[in-house]
């Protein structure tokens, strides 16, 4: 059992949840095509793949990932995001992960340094929502009450020159 958390007490969901029925149909086929490629982890190249062959949004990929399959995303960057898809949708976790997602994609294109992405079923702290944890070579830090603006200030700080 979690220890209990000393915070702002609960929070008013402010966001629509992702469609539950959407994402348990996803996650069987999801399933059988990451079995079929040649990877153990989840990563946003193969997220591109998939989406396109399984018509669903990346968003919808790394959700059903975390939270209806034993598919693991990729932590090996030393620079990653870490975000709950639990609870935290509720708070704005999908828009969180759909940003970083196309942040991403454009870093990727623009020739920049990258960032990994991992998907959480809950990271604990749901009096906190949306929660992010931001690992670096240097340590790990979070993210309370996450929002687009904190997450592209933290790419700023940690990627850009």
């Amino acid at each position: 059992m979690p220890l209990p958390i000393v915070g702002r007490g609960p929070v008013t969901p402010s966001h629509k949840p992702l469609d539950m029925r959407r994402l348990m149909s996803l996650a069987g086929d999801l399933q059988e095509a990451f079995s079929a490629l040649d990877s153990q982890v989840l990563t946003p190249a193969i997220a591109d793949e998939l989406a396109s062959e399984l018509g669903a949004s990346k968003v919808y990929l790394y959700a059903a990932a975390a939270l209806m399959t034993q598919i693991p995303c990729d932590t090996s960057s030393p620079v990653r995001f870490e975000l709950c898809i639990g609870g935290c949708q509720n708070m704005g976790a999908a828009v969180l992960l759909g940003h970083l997602l196309k942040r991403h994609a454009q870093r990727s294109e623009e020739k920049k340094s990258l960032f990994g992405i991992v998907t959480k079923r809950c990271l604990d702290h749901c009096d906190r929502a949306a929660v992010v944890l931001l690992h670096t070579p240097d340590g790990v830090v979070g993210m309370a009450h996450a929002t687009v603006e904190k997450l592209d200030e933290a790419i700023a700080m940690v990627l850009d020159d």
